[in-house]
């Protein structure tokens, strides 16, 4: 009885060795079995057929597969133990040998050199909690519709990746064979950058948000063509090769690149505008800059090729105008001179969705952070509605709870629980340009709307604006209103207009009805302001414990700074921290061609007290 639990126990052992596949370095064969010339050191992982990977690895992945199909179950065999060749194979066609799928995500030359740990992806990053391996008999093992050999050479040659000096291990920005989120990820590279994550889907819906249907997802991207029924195990790779870093017979055999050079059959998912060749002559000629002037997720939506440049500057739904009447419509001849031909090609359509950056149909998301994916598009004709979609701010009212939506030409107050709303129309004269929420000496709220034709106050109750309390002060042209610091008083503002202009007032509320002060000019900040002939665009007055309020003046052409509490040059006079010409040492690059761009401040926000 003893014997019988005893041999139970070690075939436990066994088979639990084997599920884990615990693995050091492949190495030779054992030299000696006698303890006394033993040399030490761990234990050894055996390699029966020396093809450099460990009999437990290629055990664990040595049953074959039945992948179901119309006609009939297709079988892709697995590795075995005792073959010493299997190493080079590639039953899956995924076009990255056994070998190289066992020492991912090392190098086949760091994976038996300066590897320091396991192959594979460890169970802190797995979401199964083991440590997980590329199958080398499933072509797309993470499943997200990207063949493995294909993920690995985006990732080591195509750019999206990187080796980690420390582990030597490579690590997958994108396309990484072993993570399935690929499949939703739309990560072309930013033009004229070297970001990725820009995208190149389309916002068709124009709402703002690039939604997952209207990602032209890299999965789309690689299988762009492909015929329906493909099995990548059996029909191989979308791909006309060779191709290097891919493995010999990986790619599919019956269709060749429209140039006959060897290369991907899809649309590169690396590139927002990736065509590739255009018909010259009549023949496809490869060409040296890739691209169209059309993003490949929009062509792809409306039926072109994101492969054929040519497709660029064809008037395919023939809408063009016969301007001169001579039976005729002119053809563009290039995107270059698109507007001189009748036709109304492609690309002009693709200018005419981006409508020079101002696509997006203007309107307001509402949402919860208890369901913040189920945000709703507020416009004129939703339910709830607001009055104007053009916003130019929002405000919460705590007091009110209450949420005031400011626009260019109303105001409306939504209460959130009701999801009712007011609105008030043409509240000040003119275009409304800014809004702020104040909290008065009284404590109560007031709304203050600057316009291109002055300042107004409004008194914010459970009913709405108080019309009949507000005040409206004329003056110059407002482009901004900003709070100041607490040292200055409740319903201190300041206005920064055009050419410079930048002025102080006060709202005051007298018995419920407001006031506004005259306002009076901060020559010092109106100085510095015209030395560089800028105008300020928004402030920001912050109160530092210990120490004086530091104001911070974002303009058109840099950020200025002024240490004071009142305004006034008490500490000393503003200064510049940047201007057009440096300001792309603070801050990012906001355009290639025009450096100027980068020094325009719109927003400033409080981001805290940084710590070393």
């Amino acid at each position: 009885m003893r014997r019988k639990q005893t041999a139970a126990f070690l075939a436990i052992i066994m088979l639990s060795s084997v599920l884990f596949l615990s693995q050091t370095r492949p190495q030779s064969p054992v030299g000696t079995v006698n303890p006394e010339e033993a040399t030490g050191g761990a234990p050894v992982a055996v390699d029966t057929d020396e093809d450099q990977i460990p009999d437990v690895h290629e055990s664990a992945f040595s049953s074959a597969i039945g992948i179901p199909t119309i006609e009939e179950e297709f079988i892709v065999i697995g590795l075995d133990p005792l073959d010493s060749t299997d190493n080079l194979s590639d039953y899956d066609r995924d076009g990255a040998t056994a070998l190289q799928e066992f020492c991912w995500p090392y190098s086949l030359e760091a994976c038996f050199s300066t590897r320091l740990s396991l192959t594979g992806k460890s169970p802190e990053e797995t979401d199964s909690g083991f440590r997980e391996y590329l199958d080398p008999r499933k072509s797309d093992t993470d499943g997200d519709g990207l063949p493995d050999g294909y993920e690995i050479s985006m990732c080591t040659d195509g750019g999206a990746g990187y080796i980690d000096q420390a582990s030597t291990a490579w690590v997958c920005l994108y396309f990484d064979p072993l993570d399935p989120r690929d499949a939703i990820e739309d990560p072309d590279q930013c033009i004229g950058l070297l970001d990725w994550g820009c995208g190149d889907g389309y916002d068709f819906d124009r709402d703002g948000v690039l939604e997952p249907g209207e990602r032209f997802t890299s999965s789309e991207e690689y299988r762009y063509t492909q015929p329906s029924g493909w099995l990548d195990e059996r029909d191989g790779l979308w791909c006309h090769g060779p191709i290097p870093g891919i493995t010999v017979g990986a790619c599919q055999t019956t269709v060749e690149t429209e140039t006959g050079i060897p290369g991907w059959l899809g649309s590169d998912p690396r590139y927002p505008d990736s065509d590739s060749y255009a018909i010259v002559e009549g023949v496809p000629t490869p060409l040296a800059v890739p691209g169209d002037g059309i993003s490949d997720g929009w062509e792809y939506h409306y039926g072109l090729s994101p492969r054929n440049a040519s497709d660029s500057i064809v008037d395919t739904d023939l809408d063009g105008w016969d301007s001169n009447r001579d039976g005729f419509l002119t053809p563009d001849n290039s995107i270059a001179t698109s507007m001189w031909g009748e036709a109304l090609s492609n690309y002009e359509e693709f200018q005419v969705s981006e409508d020079d950056g101002y696509s997006v149909r203007p309107g307001l998301y509402l949402g919860s952070s208890e369901r913040p994916h189920e945000a709703s598009f507020l416009t004129e004709t939703s339910v709830p509605s607001i009055s104007d979609s053009a916003i130019v701010s929002t405000q919460v009212s705590e007091l009110l709870g209450t949420l005031v939506i400011t626009s260019r030409n109303s105001v409306t107050i939504l209460d959130p629980i009701s999801q009712t709303t007011q609105a008030f129309q043409q509240p000040v004269p003119g275009t409304i340009t800014d809004s702020i929420l104040l909290t008065l000496s009284d404590d109560s709220n007031a709304l203050v709307l600057s316009s291109n034709f002055g300042i107004g106050a409004f008194p914010l109750t459970e009913d709405g604006l108080n019309l009949d309390s507000s005040f409206f002060l004329e003056f110059d042209p407002i482009l901004s209103v900003n709070p100041t610091s607490a040292s200055m008083g409740p319903g201190a503002l300041l206005l920064l207009g055009n050419q410079g202009g930048a002025h102080t007032t006060r709202i005051n509320s007298d018995q419920g009805r407001l006031t506004i002060e005259s306002p009076t000019a901060v020559e010092a900040l109106e100085q510095i302001l015209s030395s560089r002939n800028a105008t300020g665009t928004v402030s920001l007055h912050l109160d530092r414990p210990g120490d004086t309020p530091l104001l911070l003046v974002g303009t058109d052409s840099g950020l200025i700074r002024w240490i004071t509490n009142d305004l006034s040059e008490t500490f000393g006079s503003p200064l510049w921290v940047y201007t057009e010409e440096n300001a792309e040492n603070f801050v990012g690059i906001a355009d290639l061609l025009n450096s100027s761009k980068s020094s325009v401040v719109n927003v400033l926000e409080p981001a805290g007290i940084l710590t070393s």
